[in-house]
């Protein structure tokens, strides 16, 4: 082990004011839209601090296990009964892991779901009187747990990260953007590609200039009359230009924050491509999905369409696929507060992910995969791909997902009929 020098501590505090200096931009144009009420210095020094201590630490060799160990002292101070919580549980999950015997996978299982599902529904009941104990663990984080260890417990039984110490695997488990929007790398992955400084500094700037100017130009809401409006459309015009404006506002929120947890992520050297390619060139529904949310997309792939029958039987694999897809979708975006669906799901999420299913299953059945398609097949399939979306994201207004989406059900419908001549 290479000790640390007074020159490394200088150095560390030049890293610290240059991080500073990088990410105080952010600080202030979230300040400056809205989103924050004061100026978070805390948070600032906070991530400028991680990124510091990431840069001595690669030095010498010991950057796993510092994330580990700044992951957990995050959530540590989140909520330190959360941050107990995780601790607990990925120590149970680890030394189950590096047990011997041939029910080792079995009793893993049990214990994750023990931790995921039946601990965290059991607290309220037990403290009943401190909500703040137990109200930390809602579905969405436990369900990003579940995920990473699903894909830990799959490499770790190929031997590809048995090597591990426990404080390095938890820099994976408890990986910090996964507050912000969960990144479900797998551990191979988040490990095997590195951006060390000052070589982070353009990834991840990149990544918060696209995302601030998608937030900057998702505020034009507030200024000109873009998305659903509460009086309708008067216009067949007017109705088209409200259906494409919404579908557009959905994309600008949900990828400008997927685009500041890539950005922290590439900020502490983690490489994470981003999480949305293009999507709206789409020229296909298959390609549409495969450009939309890509992460998601491959632990879907390798899970669920693959292990459902893939190409062979596609119409188990693709609806399957799509149902799961809307159950994660719920639970992480939509903030579920109980396992079981509500009735948003039933109403809107599900019918959204099945129209889609039955588009993607329809191309699948009509088009066959390879060929170079013809200038007029890609524009046709564009605006057949785009408005299809477009129409059936009218299904998930009223949700209040993104400020001013907030348009009830019955406006919804009547800007519809007017787009189609019904009304």
């Amino acid at each position: 082990m290479n000790p640390l020098h007074p020159r490394d501590l200088l150095k560390g505090l030049g890293w610290l004011l240059l991080y500073l200096l990088f990410l105080t931009p952010l600080f202030l144009v979230y300040w400056l839209i809205g989103y924050t009420e004061v100026f978070e210095h805390g948070w600032l020094w906070s991530l400028a601090g991680v990124a510091m201590l990431l840069v001595l630490a690669r030095s010498k060799g010991h950057a796993p296990l510092v994330l580990g160990l700044c992951s957990l002292a995050f959530w540590i101070k989140v909520e330190p009964f959360l941050g107990l919580y995780l601790l607990a549980a990925s120590a149970s999950l680890f030394g189950c892991l590096h047990l011997g015997g041939k029910h080792r996978r079995l009793l893993f299982w049990a214990i994750l779901g023990a931790f995921v599902i039946l601990i965290p529904k059991s607290l309220p009941l037990l403290f009943a009187t401190k909500p703040a104990l137990w109200l930390w663990l809602r579905e969405s984080l436990l369900l990003g747990f579940f995920l990473r260890y699903l894909w830990y417990e799959r490499e770790f039984h190929q031997g590809k990260v048995q090597g591990q110490r426990f404080f390095e695997h938890l820099g994976y488990i408890l990986f910090i953007p996964q507050l912000f929007k969960p990144i479900i790398l797998s551990p191979t992955d988040q490990w095997s590609r590195t951006l060390e400084e000052p070589g982070n500094f353009w990834p991840a700037g990149k990544m918060f200039l696209l995302g601030t100017g998608k937030l900057l130009l998702f505020q034009t809401h507030l200024l000109i009359p873009v998305g659903l409006q509460e009086n309708g459309a008067g216009s067949f015009i007017s109705a088209w230009y409200q259906i494409f404006t919404h579908y557009l506002l959905w994309f600008l929120w949900l990828s400008a924050h997927c685009d500041y947890a890539v950005a922290v992520a590439r900020l502490f050297g983690v490489h994470v491509p981003p999480l949305f390619h293009f999507p709206l060139l789409a020229c296909s529904p298959r390609d549409f999905w495969q450009r939309w949310q890509v992460l998601y997309h491959r632990i879907l792939k390798e899970f669920i369409y693959q292990p459902a029958g893939g190409n062979q039987n596609p119409l188990r694999s693709i609806f399957l696929t799509f149902l799961t897809s809307a159950l994660l979708f719920t639970a992480f975006w939509a903030g579920s507060s109980s396992w079981l669906p509500s009735s948003g799901f039933w109403m809107q999420w599900l019918p959204f992910f099945m129209i889609q299913a039955s588009l993607v299953y329809l191309q699948s059945r009509l088009i066959p995969r390879g060929g170079s398609p013809s200038f007029f097949t890609r524009v046709s399939g564009w605006i057949f791909t785009q408005t299809g979306v477009a129409i059936s994201c009218l299904l998930l207004s009223g949700l209040n997902r993104f400020p001013g989406d907030n348009v009830s059900p019955q406006t919804t419908l009547s800007v519809l009929r007017r787009a189609l001549f019904f009304e």
